[in-house]
């Protein structure tokens, strides 16, 4: 498992929620986080949490029962738009080095909330939602993780809105993908949609599995 603790795992803790959400699939992506024994360990500030996520102490439980309810709409707005296809802009550098190429492109998800496809003109790219590494945003992680070459072609709002996506394919090679999300202000949501969807993946699979040895060991 390529996927890196950071500032988006924290943020995924956040998607803790109680129930309400109109959509039922919405809903479980979201209510898997109720089930992370991680959740037990965060500690915040001033504050105290239980395993479902309730703050029990502290001056901040406003503000985190605020940010919890704010992180639930974002995870389920973004799994809606990714569900109908959300507009994305491929960056594809030329041969040369010399060009970058902005691809108008569609990232959706399927029905199953298994498979990622971005599909542009000429084609399009499948990605198992657990074989996603990391994402990266310019704006999150400085400019270490993304080519320098490719920073020069790009204007300065493009710069807040880069974010680099690495996935493993079916045969194990590690690739990348460089896009454009839509808006600035919107990057956030993007990383902690992507981030969510992925941990629900995984622990829906460690629960089968975990279902499936149960099973075993009672016969």
């Amino acid at each position: 498992d390529c996927h890196r603790g950071s500032l988006r795992d924290a943020m995924v803790f956040w998607c803790v929620c109680t129930k309400g959400a109109a959509d039922s699939q919405v809903e479980e992506v979201i209510n898997t986080f109720r089930n992370t024994g991680a959740m037990a360990e965060v500690a915040y500030k001033g504050s105290a949490t239980d395993v479902d996520g309730e703050c029990t102490s502290g001056a901040e439980a406003p503000a985190m029962a605020s940010q919890r309810s704010i992180s639930k709409q974002v995870v389920k707005d973004f799994t809606q738009s990714v569900r109908a296809g959300r507009p994305i802009t491929l960056l594809r550098e030329r041969a040369d080095g010399l060009t970058v190429d902005r691809v108008d492109a569609t990232l959706s998800l399927n029905p199953s909330h298994a498979l990622f496809t971005i599909a542009a003109p000429g084609g399009q790219v499948n990605i198992d939602i657990l074989c996603l590494c990391d994402i990266y945003a310019l704006a999150w992680d400085g400019d270490a993780v993304f080519p320098k070459r490719m920073l020069t072609h790009l204007t300065d709002d493009e710069s807040k809105r880069l974010l680099r996506l690495y996935y493993e394919t079916y045969t194990g090679k590690l690739r990348c993908l460089m896009l454009l999300e839509s808006a600035a202000g919107s990057v956030d949501h993007f990383v902690l949609g992507v981030s969510a969807l992925r941990e629900h993946a995984a622990l829906r699979v460690r629960s089968q599995r975990h279902w499936a040895a149960s099973k075993s060991f009672r016969r």
